[in-house]
């Protein structure tokens, strides 16, 4: 339904569009035809209102920072975040990379002198 399909396997002098037969001479005039303003597809508004997120660089930050001892709370009023999300963020449930970066820095700064 909706698609452009042959009324026969092997006729081409008929095409079905959405139930309606056509030859193939009114079929060529239907293509040349300007399309309809008012059948024309319109975008669609998205859904949901995008949510800023967190940058590596940002989500690092929060997890040095809660390393040193700040609570989630603290956290999540300074960045906007929900607590759950700093959370899952600083235990590395999320982005669980970075916080694996953030616990080497202090050993390559030790390694390296």
């Amino acid at each position: 339904m909706g698609g452009i399909r042959k009324s026969d396997a092997g006729s081409t002098t008929n095409i079905q569009f959405a139930s309606v037969k056509l030859s193939r001479p009114l079929w060529n005039i239907a293509k040349s035809l300007p399309p309809n303003p008012k059948v024309e597809r319109k975008v669609k508004k998205p859904h949901r209102i995008p949510v800023p997120h967190l940058t590596d660089e940002q989500a690092k930050d929060v997890i040095r920072r809660h390393l040193t001892g700040v609570p989630y709370r603290i956290l999540a009023d300074q960045t906007g975040f929900s607590e759950g999300n700093i959370r899952a963020i600083c235990q590395g449930v999320n982005r669980s990379h970075l916080l694996r970066e953030v616990e080497m820095e202090p050993k390559q700064m030790m390694g390296g002198k």
